[in-house]
């Protein structure tokens, strides 16, 4: 017995041995076994976190690979079905900015278009409300304005009253102002613009003091009639873009966005008609009258027509050459319209910062010879013969009918006008005038 007592302790010591490594072999096995579940677990999460980042870079191109079921399956289905709308929207809203680039480049050229005509346009053009308020005017209108301010309060208004109160849609008469230098004769029109619930009242004011003929009326509607049709086509297009735009945009899901290019086409659209109405009221050009000529100083006449143009375009320069006691016998009027159509013409030709403008006026007997020189591109040498024929022109928005009225007015005065390019660069129109005083 006692033998076998000795024995029992290395037999329950390696017993208890055996049990120890039994159970650590147990122990790492599970906590591998953890291990390994966990990973399934926080290698899919952890891949979500990355994309997720590569999302918030502007990294849109992103899947992640599914390594799991479950939940944890179910959450990077969705995460990838996420990042592929996100990434079709995106595309989606590139492809409308592209239109919408595209169609503002256009939109922004045809404005410039437009802008050249309605600077050099002759008559006095305003969109006003209801209320009488300006929305819209133009060079001639702001001039006409600070002018004639008694008149546009009194006269004009009463008409603008009478017509709102009426049913008419378009209404037109002629007015007289008289002021210190004459009367000068306004034709006056008012058109109803409606659109949506609101109603503006578009008014066309042309001096039409130097074109009481009986010719008149049918050679005015001719020249409105060519502008309107002039202007009329890059308007078309502006209108024709916004609206496909608003077709292709209806496709969006982001509602916020296709809310947005709405309005704003919307906002074009209607800009685009109001342009149009102003457009088709655009007229002013008929037979001239017959000269009514008295003795003038002619460098009264000259400093008269450059005062307007040196307000409205200061960074070009206007050198005017002449004796302050030049007398010429000529229309007020129609020797301004002269000039004024040479200094239009030279003001598009020169470059508008370093521009120069420069009327030289010369006694040569009984003859006053009278030069408008600029420093701008010049006109093709073989388009001289055609200058001053009516209805040729090479400037962008003209009628052609600038130079064939100059023409007009010299001839009437008896004199000549010859056009030459400058040696030095530029046009030089040379004016040569009977004094006509006997």
């Amino acid at each position: 017995y006692n033998q076998n007592i000795f024995f029992t302790y290395p037999i329950k010591n390696s017993a208890l041995l055996q049990l120890l490594q039994l159970s650590l072999l147990v122990l790492f096995a599970s906590i591998w076994g953890s291990l390994l579940f966990a990973r399934t677990i926080t290698k899919p999460i952890e891949e979500l976190s990355k994309a997720s980042k590569k999302i918030s870079k502007g990294l849109l191109d992103v899947y992640v690979k599914e390594q799991a079921g479950g939940e944890i399956g179910d959450l990077i289905k969705t995460f990838n079905s996420m990042a592929h709308q996100i990434q079709l929207h995106n595309q989606e809203l590139n492809s409308a900015n592209a239109v919408l680039s595209e169609m503002y480049d256009q939109i922004y050229r045809d404005n410039m278009y437009i802008d050249v005509i309605f600077k050099n346009v002759d008559s006095a053009i305003m969109l006003l409300s209801t209320d009488y308020q300006v929305l819209k005017s133009n060079i001639k209108a702001d001039v006409f304005i600070n002018k004639f301010k008694y008149e546009f309060d009194t006269i004009i208004y009463n008409n603008f009253k009478l017509f709102c109160n009426s049913k008419d849609i378009e209404s037109s008469q002629n007015i007289e102002i008289s002021h210190k230098d004459g009367t000068n004769i306004y034709f006056v029109n008012f058109s109803k613009i409606i659109f949506s619930e609101e109603e503006q009242i578009l008014l066309v004011l042309g001096d039409v003091t130097d074109i009481i003929d009986s010719q008149k009326i049918s050679l005015w509607k001719d020249i409105a009639t060519k502008i309107a049709h002039e202007v009329k086509n890059p308007l078309t297009p502006i209108k024709l873009m916004a609206e496909r735009v608003k077709k292709r945009v209806n496709w969006l899901s982001d509602i916020d966005s296709k809310n947005i290019i709405n309005e704003s086409m919307d906002i074009i659209i209607t800009e685009s008609d109001n342009l149009k109405e102003l457009i088709e009221e655009f007229n002013m050009f008929a037979r001239l009258p017959k000269a009514d000529k008295y003795i003038l100083n002619l460098l009264e006449i000259l400093e008269d027509t450059i005062s307007l143009y040196k307000e409205t375009y200061g960074k070009l320069s206007f050198i005017i050459n002449c004796k302050d006691d030049i007398l010429l016998n000529c229309d007020r009027s129609q020797i301004r319209r002269v000039f004024q159509n040479l200094i239009s013409n030279a003001i598009y030709m020169v470059d508008n910062n370093n521009g120069i403008i420069e009327i030289i006026v010369m006694e040569e007997n009984d003859s006053i010879i009278i030069q408008v020189k600029d420093n701008g591109k010049g006109f093709d040498e073989k388009d001289t013969p055609e200058l001053f024929k009516p209805y040729f022109s090479k400037r962008q928005g003209g009628t052609g009918l600038g130079l064939a009225i100059v023409k007009k007015i010299i001839e009437e005065h008896s004199g000549t006008i010859v056009a030459k390019n400058r040696s030095t660069g530029g046009a030089n129109f040379i004016i040569t005038l009977p004094r006509g005083i006997v």
